[in-house]
């Protein structure tokens, strides 16, 4: 009686993964941020200096509210970022400077560079 533990067992290839290399990070240079800026609009300026000095991602920039800034320390907590895991961040005197005039007229529940869903559009 041919017995499945009796049979010689064959090797089984497993199928090579690509790995794509992402290769090395590149940063921006001092000319190409100023490139940046220099071309962006007057209302988009502050939040992509914003982006350049916090080191933030789009996403973690997207949900920052103005509770989640500290403007005196220049500091903050990015909440539930990559990761589910919440982190400090920090940024700039410059950039804390411009952030403070720009929050004058939000409320706290407001996310920092964009309106909430509830208010009318603008």
């Amino acid at each position: 009686m041919n017995n499945y533990y009796s049979k010689k067992r064959k090797k089984i290839k497993k199928p090579r993964k690509k790995i794509k290399h992402r290769g090395r990070m590149k940063w921006l240079t001092q000319k190409e941020c100023e490139s940046l800026l220099n071309s962006a609009k007057l209302q988009d300026r502050l939040l992509i200096e914003f982006l350049l000095s916090s080191g933030l991602r789009v996403m973690e920039v997207v949900s920052l509210k103005k509770s989640d800034l500290i403007l005196e320390k220049q500091e903050g907590l990015v909440i539930e970022g990559k990761g589910s895991k919440s982190r400090k961040l920090f940024y700039s005197r410059n950039v804390a400077k411009k952030l403070k005039n720009h929050l004058l007229n939000k409320n706290e529940k407001d996310f920092v560079f964009f309106y909430s869903q509830d208010k009318a559009d603008v």
